[in-house]
């Protein structure tokens, strides 16, 4: 404010140079104006409104820039969204890749012989086949079993079966998947086997009888392929009405 009255008291000089402004005789007044400058002189009036305006202070400007929005400055509705490609797999101007949320993503589940035949229901059934075999040959670390099961399962492979009794596999531990939850990279297996009646002795007698008994096996992408990574024992799942069957090598 200081400064800006300087500066109209340096207009009113310069228009009222011929009147003597800053003689010996002149008075600074309060509002910067000299005393050969009335306030009440009617000519004068239109000079005292209008200094400010044409003052060409430098810090008047910045005034009006402020009172308008800056060019790039939309509000949230013109900010562009992450992903705004539509699953197209574009990448927008910030760098993030629009990876979608289509069908690929969607849970798919799948019931009763649907889930036998479906991709995770098939895997389980190989796994527990390639797990006698491996027991059989005491081979825990096989090729097979290895394809079928995650680094982090290998090591727990030799303690799924839990058969009764000792002695030698006589075909495949079945297992029939009831029902399968896949989405995207992993997968969810509900099912029964069997802990008896699939191993005999060296003189051919079998042990225990088939009972069928619920499993749970969490299936997660390893190497592009989808491979058991845990099973946990299910005791209370409905297993009636599955058909177990042991099919003798």
């Amino acid at each position: 404010m200081r400064r800006l009255t300087g500066l109209a008291l340096s207009s009113v000089c310069v228009l009222a140079l011929l009147s003597g402004c800053g003689g010996a005789d002149s008075e600074v007044v309060p509002g910067g104006h000299s005393g050969s400058v009335a306030p009440d002189s009617a000519t004068e009036a239109p000079v005292e409104s209008s200094t400010p305006a044409d003052s060409g202070d430098p810090t008047e400007a910045p005034a009006s820039e402020e009172s308008a929005p800056p060019a790039d400055e939309g509000g949230e509705d013109s900010a562009p969204e992450r992903g705004s490609g539509g699953g197209s797999g574009e990448v927008d101007d910030a760098g993030y890749r629009d990876v979608g949320l289509g069908a690929a993503t969607e849970m798919t589940t799948f019931t009763g012989a649907e889930a036998a035949s479906s991709e995770p229901g098939r895997i389980a059934a190989e796994y527990y086949a390639a797990l006698t075999r491996a027991a059989n040959d005491e081979n825990w670390g096989s090729g097979e079993l290895k394809d079928l099961s995650t680094g982090n399962m290998q090591d727990s492979n030799s303690g799924v079966l839990g058969v009764s009794g000792k002695g030698t596999f006589i075909g495949p531990v079945p297992f029939v998947a009831t029902e399968a939850e896949q989405l995207g990279g992993t997968a969810n297996v509900y099912g029964c086997t069997t802990t008896g009646g699939v191993t005999r002795d060296d003189s051919g007698e079998v042990f225990g009888s088939v009972r069928a008994v619920g499993r749970f096996l969490n299936l997660v992408s390893e190497d592009g392929e989808l491979k058991v990574d845990a099973v946990v024992e299910m005791p209370d799942a409905d297993c009636a009405g599955v058909s177990l069957e042991v099919e003798e090598w």
